[in-house]
């Protein structure tokens, strides 16, 4: 629209420009008249100029103004991004701290126990290892023979330790040897030092001293049972009566390398002469024989104290000092 009103003032100007040259003509013919029309006419064309120029000016500032309102902006490539990049970290991919662009991928945590060693985050899969503090033997010296076997026990402190596995192993496996169970056996006469030890070095050591079981060397041969053995008097009488229904035996070895003789005596009491109430033990005569049988050692049992019809079990009868050997044991009627 406002184009068209320039256009418009534009046509008016021609037109005005037009009437001008009539003008000119009649003022000629009429030198006053000319004269004046002609001062009047220059005012009016100087003020029609003036406005009409002002006017145009006025229009074509809006048209200008109009028309750069009008253009579709021009497109201009943008600055680009000097980046400044900061490392990738565990959770978050290398970023530029200007304009958050990312490039890569993060580079996840890695875990040394209990914490990432990268950003100190905590492991969630993390088990807190409780460690062996102290191990111990319940036994610290044993003895033990040839061919014979022992049992060690330990203890692990503390007790709810994580890893208590724990092996065991012989100073000496031509002396003794020791399975994973910790059962020693005896291989040859000496000494050995049996070890446990927990999977983080902690040790704990039992002394074990083999010896030869001499005492198996030695043997004893009893009488058959049951036999009667009579307590007699000085006159001859009886005084009482026990029937022996069993002999058992064992050797011990002594410091000094010989053994003691342990017999056991059980039997029952089926007579006495003071009647079937008296209580009073009864007595067992033995004789003992060597290889060569020499008499070796002889004596009197004593049983406990028993009524007519009680019996005795086991009554002890010991005989030191032997040399390792075969006997012989016959038991006899008491005087």
């Amino acid at each position: 629209m406002k184009i068209k009103s320039i256009i418009c003032m534009l046509i008016c100007l021609c037109v005005l420009s037009g009437c001008g040259g009539n003008t000119e003509q009649t003022a000629a013919s009429n030198p006053v008249s000319s004269s004046t029309s002609s001062r009047r006419t220059t005012t009016s064309k100087s003020v029609s100029s003036s406005t009409s120029s002002r006017r145009i000016e006025s229009a074509t500032t809006e048209s200008s103004a109009t028309t750069t309102v009008a253009e579709a902006p021009t497109t201009s490539s943008q600055p680009q991004c000097s980046h400044i990049w900061q490392d990738a970290t565990c959770t978050e991919p290398r970023t530029c701290i200007l304009c958050n662009q990312t490039t890569g991928k993060a580079l996840g945590h890695s875990y040394s126990g209990k914490y990432c060693v990268r950003c100190g985050a905590s492991n969630p899969n993390y088990e807190e290892t409780i460690e062996v503090y102290y191990l111990s033997l319940d036994q610290y010296s044993e003895t033990i023979y040839i061919g014979n076997q022992i049992s060690l026990t330990y203890s692990i402190y503390p007790d709810n330790a994580t890893n208590k596995k724990v092996t065991w192993s012989s100073s000496d496996s031509s002396v003794a040897t020791v399975d994973q169970s910790g059962v020693v056996t005896g291989i040859s006469a000496g000494e050995a030092k049996i070890t446990v030890k927990s999977e983080n070095g902690k040790t704990a050591d039992c002394k074990i001293t083999v010896k030869e079981d001499i005492a198996a060397k030695s043997s004893l041969s009893v009488p058959s049972c049951p036999k009667t053995i009579n307590y007699y008097s000085y006159s001859g009488s009886i005084y009482s009566t026990t029937r022996v229904t069993d002999i058992s035996y064992k050797f011990e070895e002594t410091y000094n390398g010989e053994v003691n003789l342990l017999i056991y005596f059980s039997g029952e009491k089926t007579y006495d002469s003071q009647g079937s109430g008296q209580s009073s033990s009864c007595k067992i005569g033995y004789k003992l024989y060597d290889a060569d049988n020499y008499v070796i050692a002889d004596g009197t049992a004593y049983t406990t104290s028993v009524k007519v019809g009680e019996k005795y079990k086991d009554k002890e009868e010991i005989i030191y000092f032997l040399k390792p050997g075969a006997y012989r044991l016959e038991i006899l009627h008491v005087n």
